[in-house]
């Protein structure tokens, strides 16, 4: 219980600091195609068969071991939700700070009553992916490096949101199949 109290808090100032450098990166060119292609990956991933190989802390001994093991969990499990926020922030602060405020709460401390939602509407987890997919393919849409022509359609962002969950949802659905048949 105490480690992961001081997990919690280590992932929760984890969080926010990788949030805030994230955030910053954004705004450099070329960061934002990594980051939404990573995004992409990450909501594809998270939409195929999961391993059956788990660790657990049961075989932590001591309690900075367990620490460590939240920690470096919580890093590797974060790293959707850190490029996800920084990117629908766009650059505000504010955003980004209420997006955290929300976020990171939510996820800790409801995590078995929305582990029970997943359970009872299995249509929640692809929802989750479409978003990232969505937020994925505008996020490298809008960055820098690529050259920003005014006289695009507006209807051309959300265009290419709707590419990234086909994208997402598509790639899923076939790399899924494939992993059945092996």
């Amino acid at each position: 219980r105490t480690a992961i109290i001081i997990g919690a808090g280590g992932a929760v100032a984890l969080r926010v600091a990788l949030t805030l450098f994230a955030s910053v990166l954004l705004e450099l060119p070329w960061v934002k195609t990594i980051g939404g292609l990573l995004l992409l990956w990450i909501a594809i991933k998270l939409l195929l068969p999961e391993d059956d190989e788990t660790e657990g802390l049961e075989g932590s001994e001591n309690l900075w071991k367990a620490v460590r093991i939240i920690l470096v969990a919580d890093l590797v499990m974060s790293l959707d939700n850190v490029i996800g926020i920084a990117a629908a922030a766009s650059g505000s602060l504010t955003l980004l700070v209420l997006g955290l405020a929300v976020s990171v709460p939510l996820v800790m401390f409801s995590s078995s009553l929305i582990l029970r939602w997943m359970e009872r509407m299995p249509w929640i987890v692809p929802g989750g992916g479409a978003l990232l997919g969505w937020v994925g393919a505008t996020t490298v849409f809008t960055d820098p490096a690529w050259p920003a022509d005014p006289t695009l359609p507006g209807w051309l962002g959300t265009a290419i949101g709707c590419a990234g969950i086909a994208l997402v949802l598509g790639a899923a659905h076939l790399l899924g199949r494939k992993t059945e048949t092996a």
